[in-house]
C-alpha cells in the first residue's frame, strides 16, 4: 500500500529571479521550477498553487493603479480568457491579493476579488502574465514541475 502525500505550496520570489527546487521522499522526486520577471512598476510575487490568489507587488515609489490591465495565464500550454482590473490599486512598496471568485469568502479587506475569474488555473506548468493598459507584457511568472 502507498501512502499519498499532498502538498500545498505557495511559491514567492523575488523579481527577477529564476529558482529550481528539488525534492525527494519515498514516492516520486519532483522538481519545480520558477521563473519571474518584471518591467514595470508591479511583480506578480506567487500564485497559490490550488488557483485561489494571486499575489501582485508594487515595487514602485507610488501608488500604482491597475485600472485597464489585464492578468492572462496559459496552463500546460492552453490560453485562457484574459482577466481585466476595473479598478484596482495597491500602495507603494506593497503586496495586494487577487483573489478568485470561488474563494472570495476567504478574502480579507485588502484583497481583491476577481468576481469574473472562477478560479485561477492549475496545472504541471503555469505561465501567468500581466500586460499594461497598452497591452505591453509587464511583469511574468512560470510555474511547473516535472516527475519522474
Amino acid at each position: 500500500m502507498y501512502l499519498r502525500i499532498i502538498v500545498s505550496l505557495l511559491v514567492i520570489v523575488p523579481y527577477g529571479v529564476g529558482r529550481h527546487v528539488k525534492r525527494e521522499d519515498s514516492l516520486y522526486w519532483s522538481s519545480i521550477y520558477v521563473e519571474s520577471s518584471s518591467q514595470g512598476p508591479f511583480v506578480i510575487a506567487g500564485i497559490q498553487p490550488e488557483g485561489e490568489f494571486i499575489i501582485l507587488e508594487n515595487i514602485s515609489d507610488e501608488r500604482e493603479y491597475l485600472n485597464g490591465w489585464k492578468i492572462q495565464q496559459k496552463i500546460d500550454g492552453r490560453l485562457r480568457e484574459p482577466y481585466m482590473f476595473e479598478f484596482c490599486s495597491i500602495a507603494p512598496h506593497h503586496k495586494r491579493k487577487i483573489v478568485a471568485n470561488k474563494w472570495s469568502e476567504n478574502a480579507t479587506a485588502t484583497d481583491f476579488v476577481a468576481t469574473d475569474v472562477y478560479t485561477w488555473g492549475t496545472g504541471s506548468e503555469v505561465k501567468t502574465y500581466l500586460y499594461d493598459k497598452d497591452d505591453d507584457l509587464k511583469a511574468s511568472h512560470i510555474v511547473g514541475t516535472a516527475t519522474s
